[in-house]
């Protein structure tokens, strides 16, 4: 007994020992580089311009937090909340976990009393709450918890509740609620090994079993869904019987690899982080390789040609640690990072196919270790002092578009309400299809997953509706491609796949 309780002691510690070694070889990389000269409002760096400051905690009070910040997540009704070690926060008590609702801050009922909280996600009209810890209100939870209503609620009766190490992801699909972290076994009884789905009828956690009943050999970090495939990373090398270097997708029945899966030079890789827009996935992590391709901290899968592509060409000069995509599909990279390609970034940077990297202002003083993207802002969680020159502990929160608080690409898509291309992918002859909602003479740029433009079209004045403009890939190599279709001052963009 005494020997368990050492083991698993061991073990419930390991993801925070993970992080703090993730963090500092992650600073030694950039120990010696000087702060990055990023520049103010108007001024420019290879060409893509530079947001101010002046869009980091634009129009809110105080959100400091006395302690870091490891979960923010969005509720379906747009309330935010955010979990992590701290016990006061925008002035309030709460204690590891909090909501906002757009105007103030307020406890989730008596919070976590001690650990800390990992993740966050929703389920019907309950909050799901993973992490370190051994209570939830006055109830006994072991690592996972339910707010329901006013009241928290463990998973599983007195006697097999719980799972036995931290929890580090969620994912919901209907009422299955998908777990990981560094767990073993669920009510200290059940083999799990790092990753379970709760079952709703007979309130029980079950393995997800491809017949070999092994889970995973590490650890899981982070988990997405792509409408019924379950995407899961971390530091693991098997999913089940499946060969699955640190990311591989479940369909409810069987394992599988995404190739070769991610790979590095030196040291062992790992993936922190996975965000879905459309058929993207992007990967962000510790690594060099993915899919055999040298591609660094940040890649891209596409569900459509089960291929992996760079992000921009070049990835952050350390290792990325968390991701989000908003609405309308930028993609938000926090960490450890200076730079991001050739573009000067401290540790948060943005990047879209129409207009590449760039910093957000100044950035961040410390890693960013959660980001959470709604259709005007994104909030970021963490570890440090300052966003944007501001004194703003731990808690920031970014305006997308400084004049109307928008998120530009957003706002876009009300003009171009919908833009795609059929077959996807593309072999030779294909079609982008546009819906319009009023006459409107089209630019349409296609670029390469580098940020280099392949193509130009300009298709003359198109009416009101669904509109097809005709494009021949025959002259493009494969690969992934970004499509930017700009009327007026409106702008929607959407991907293709080229195979030959």
């Amino acid at each position: 007994m005494i020997m368990k309780q050492a083991i698993l002691s061991t073990r419930s510690i390991l993801p925070i020992v993970l992080f703090l070694l993730m963090v500092r070889a992650a600073a030694a990389q950039v120990a010696a580089a000087p702060e990055p000269n990023v520049r103010g409002p108007g001024s420019a760096s290879a060409g893509f311009p530079i947001a101010g400051d002046d869009q980091w905690n634009k129009d809110i009070g105080p959100s400091n937090a006395d302690g870091a910040v490891y979960a923010t997540a969005v509720a379906p009704n747009g309330d935010l909340y955010v979990g992590g070690d701290f016990s006061h926060i925008g002035g309030i008590s709460a204690n590891r976990i909090a909501r906002w609702d757009g105007t103030s801050w307020m406890p989730v009922g008596t919070g976590i009393p001690a650990g800390t909280v990992y993740a966050i996600a929703f389920s019907g009209g309950d909050v799901i709450v993973g992490g370190h810890f051994r209570g939830a209100g006055d109830v006994k939870a072991t690592n996972i918890a339910r707010f329901s209503g006013n009241t928290w609620l463990a998973f599983g009766d007195i006697t097999k509740e719980g799972l036995d190490s931290t929890v580090l992801a969620i994912a919901v699909k209907g009422n299955d609620i998908y777990v990981g972290g560094n767990f073993t076994y669920a009510g200290n009884q059940d083999v799990m090994n790092y990753i379970a789905v709760w079952d709703v009828a007979d309130t029980v956690f079950l393995p997800l079993d491809d017949g070999t009943r092994r889970g995973m050999d590490g650890g899981v970090t982070t988990m997405a869904f792509v409408e019924d495939d379950l995407y899961v990373g971390g530091w693991f090398t098997k999913a089940g019987g499946t060969n699955a270097s640190r990311i591989a997708r479940w369909n409810g029945t069987a394992w599988s690899s995404l190739t070769s899966g991610l790979g590095a030079q030196g040291f062992a890789p790992f993936v922190t982080a996975l965000a879905v827009h459309d058929t993207a996935i992007f990967v962000a992590g510790t690594f060099t390789f993915a899919g055999g391709k040298p591609m660094k901290n940040i890649a891209q899968w596409s569900t459509q040609s089960s291929a992996w592509y760079t992000v921009g060409g070049s990835g952050p000069d350390s290792g990325s640690i968390r991701v989000a995509v908003s609405p309308a599909g930028t993609l938000f990279v926090s960490g450890l990072f200076r730079n991001v390609g050739s573009i000067p970034a401290a540790r948060i940077a943005q990047w879209n196919p129409a207009t590449g990297w760039a910093p957000l202002g100044s950035g961040l003083d410390g890693p960013g270790l959660s980001l959470a993207a709604t259709d005007q802002h994104l909030w970021v969680g963490g570890m440090f002092a300052n966003a944007g020159g501001k004194s703003s502990p731990n808690l920031a929160r970014w305006t997308y578009q400084p004049s109307s608080g928008v998120d530009e690409h957003r706002s876009h898509e009300r003009m171009v309400a919908e833009a795609s291309f059929l077959p996807n992918p593309v072999a030779g002859a294909g079609r982008l299809s546009v819906l319009l909602p009023e006459p409107c003479a089209p630019r349409i740029t296609i670029v390469d997953e580098r940020g280099d433009i392949v193509a130009i079209s300009l298709p003359g004045m198109l009416a009101a509706g669904e509109q097809t403009v005709p494009f021949d890939a025959t002259g493009l190599a494969p690969g992934l491609y970004f499509c930017r279709v700009a009327c007026k001052a409106a702008v929607a963009c959407t991907s293709f796949a080229v195979v030959h």
